[in-house]
């Protein structure tokens, strides 16, 4: 997809002007190095946010699902092939869905807009946004297409010390988030849950419905800290490098670019033992023929995946602890 030279040079002075950070790497020469060079990638995860592996060896879908399984299941997507989908520029920059385009992707956290239940296996499972997002870089963009992360625990610090008046509307449970069939109502940015631990959902498009009373208080969130750019740290993804994110924690998004672009993605389920829910009428399995099956087709489709590997995944805290 070409762009014109106004943008080209537009490209070449945000590379020149902006902060720009290289994370050291963490190399693997094999999927199995992901369990030998564990504590590197979790102490890299606890402390950032994220970590990214270069890989020495050629990828492949496998070696991806593989890689992506060390660190919980898969969670499936009805876009997707078993939980893996391709992100390329095969749209216009008049279309709104800015992930398959060459625009500027804006600093989000993946599935904002998930908050479902569903009956899988005869239990209930409510089903959140991943807590991991992975992304492997199989063509670099010629110029641009940095990817941008966003520290959501340091925004939330920022915002206490400068802006302590934004505190209750960001923690508000009255926001909607939507995407097509899928609906999270009555949420907030950040959350603390029954552990105290804090995380955050955010999506500040078309698709965020915020109510009138604190619509200026979310404004200035995204103006003076989420696209403050001195919050921004900026990744230029090789080939064969992946980059995994705490999507509990952090905000990522993505340069505008020329040139052919394509990453391999796939998140990793936020459901756990904690996300099971009991019918009031009976817990008994019996109770459900064995031939049900969830109505709604594309809420089953979020469900995770089955996971090939023997081994445990990764335990890796998400989210985040704050004073």
């Amino acid at each position: 997809m070409s762009i014109s030279f106004s943008s080209r040079l537009n490209l070449s002075l945000q590379c020149f002007f902006k902060r720009s950070f290289t994370t050291q790497r963490i190399e693997i020469s094999k999927v199995d190095d992901i369990l030998l060079k564990s504590q590197s990638i979790i102490g890299r995860i606890q402390l950032s946010g994220f970590v990214i592996l270069k890989q020495n060896y050629q990828p492949s879908n496998t070696t991806f699902r593989l890689i992506c399984e060390h660190f919980g299941n898969i969670q499936n997507r009805a876009e997707s092939h078993g939980g893996i989908s391709f992100v390329a520029d095969t749209r216009s920059k008049i279309e709104a869905y800015t992930v398959s385009s060459n625009i500027r992707f804006f600093p989000h956290t993946d599935g904002a807009y998930i908050d479902e239940i569903i009956l899988h296996e005869k239990k209930y499972k409510r089903v959140r946004p991943p807590k991991f997002v992975i992304l492997e870089c199989i063509t670099p963009a010629a110029e641009g297409g940095e990817s941008i992360v966003i520290d959501g625990k340091q925004l939330l610090n920022e915002a206490f010390k400068t802006h302590p008046e934004l505190i209750q509307p960001l923690f508000e449970k009255s926001i909607a988030l939507s995407r097509h069939e899928f609906m999270a109502n009555r949420v907030s940015i950040y959350e603390k849950d029954e552990k105290k631990v804090y995380s955050l959902r955010y999506s500040y498009d078309q698709d965020m419905l915020i109510p009138c009373r604190i619509f200026k208080s979310i404004k200035e969130f995204n103006e003076c800290f989420v696209l403050n750019k001195k919050f921004h740290h900026f990744e230029k993804l090789v080939s064969k490098e992946i980059i995994i994110i705490d999507n509990k924690r952090m905000l990522h998004g993505r340069t505008e670019f020329s040139g052919e672009r394509m990453l391999r993605r796939a998140w990793i389920s936020d459901i756990c033992r904690s996300t099971y829910l009991i019918s009031a009428k009976t817990p008994d399995d019996s109770f459900y023929p064995s031939s049900y099956q969830c109505p709604v087709k594309n809420l089953a489709n979020l469900l995770p995946l089955s996971r090939s590997l023997t081994t445990e995944p990764l335990t890796i805290s998400t989210g985040f602890s704050f004073p």
